[in-house]
This record gives C-alpha cells, structure tokens and sequence, in this order.
C-alpha cells in the first residue's frame, strides 16, 4: 500500500509504502505522519479429544475452510491470497507436513480420500472442480447453465455432491452432481437446501 501527498498547487509525492495495509492517525505541521501498519491474520486450529486446545494449521496467513475427512486423519484447507484467489492445501492431522493441491477455495474431501471438491471463479461464476490428493490431474465438473448458489460442505456417502443453482429464466432448485458424472435435480423448483443426514 502507498500513501500520498498533495499540495496545494497539486504537485504529489510518495510519502510511504509498505506491503501492509495502513490506517492514517495524524498529518505533522512539518511533513511526518503517524500511522497504524494493519496486518490481518487468520489462523485455523484443529483440536482432538486428545489434545482439547488445538494444533495450528494455518497455512501461510490468512488460512479458511478447513474441512475434515470423514474419519478425522485428513484436512483440506484453503489460503487466500491479496487478489482473492485460493489455493488448497492437504495436511494430515498431527503432521507438519502441508501439501499444495492447487488453485481454489476448499469445500470438501471424497469419501474415499483420493479428491477435494473446491470452487474456482470462471468468468462471471463459480465452477466446481476436483484436485486429486495424489497423482493426476484436476478435473472441473460440468454444470451445463446452472449458476451456483450454495455448495454442501461435504460429499454424500457415494461421493454426489449437492448444490443449489439457477438456471437462466428459472427458479433455484437443489441438483445433485452424481458419482457418474450426471447433474439430476432432487427438488421442486423454489426449493433449495444443501445439508444431507449422515446417511
């Protein structure tokens, strides 16, 4: 961030610049300013019965959306970045080790381990794609039309995924994006709602 000068026959000058934001307090008769450099953290904890307080599991510095797996050995977190981009990271509970999946904002692991659903900004929406948690490539899912609304933070047990989406010209409705690769409503249209019983 920078701040500046002007006077009052309009000529500008830098006064300060920092990679930080920064908050002015005060302007000084002789030219000095009094500023507050903002650093925003956001730091994610994981806590077991075992350990009630918690390991950090931030990332770098501003970490969110830290989803577990199914049986607790596993979390997706994702990182957001100055330009409100994501990036998904991998880490095993009680590892330090933190694993680079790939750009977007997590959402959810597979039920068997080998994927994270994350969401990612295509043009004017969102698109859901797949990182694997090994080797192989992302894989973006195909929703035809539909603008997503709301996301379920978790894969049904087969591995669908529910969301609420439009389509152009129509009411929202709850879609399921099955484990075959087809996108089927399970609503009337008007209704939407994301969150599934465990079974």
């Amino acid at each position: 961030k920078e701040l500046y000068a002007v006077s009052l026959n309009g000529k500008l000058r830098r006064l300060w610049q920092a990679p930080s934001d920064a908050t002015l307090q005060d302007v000084l008769h002789a030219g000095r300013v009094l500023l507050d450099s903002d650093i925003t953290r956001q730091t994610v904890r994981v806590a077991t019965l075992s350990d009630p307080v918690g390991e950090d599991y931030t990332v770098l510095s501003f970490s969110d959306n830290v989803n577990l797996s199914a049986d607790g050995r596993q979390a997706v977190i994702d990182e957001e970045s100055d330009s409100d981009t994501y990036v998904t990271y991998l880490r095993n509970v009680g590892s330090p080790q933190v694993i680079r999946l790939g750009d977007g904002s997590a959402v959810a692991l597979s039920p068997d381990g080998q994927s994270a659903l994350t969401t990612i900004p295509n043009q004017d929406r969102l698109q859901l794609q797949l990182l694997p948690t090994g080797p192989g490539s992302p894989r973006r899912l195909d929703t035809g039309n539909l603008v997503l609304l709301q996301l379920a933070e978790r894969f049904l047990p087969d591995g669908g995924i529910l969301f609420v989406a439009s389509a152009p010209g129509q009411r929202l409705r709850t879609y399921e994006y099955t484990p075959d690769g087809h996108v089927r409503p399970v609503s009337p249209p008007g209704v939407g709602g994301v969150w599934p019983t465990p079974d």
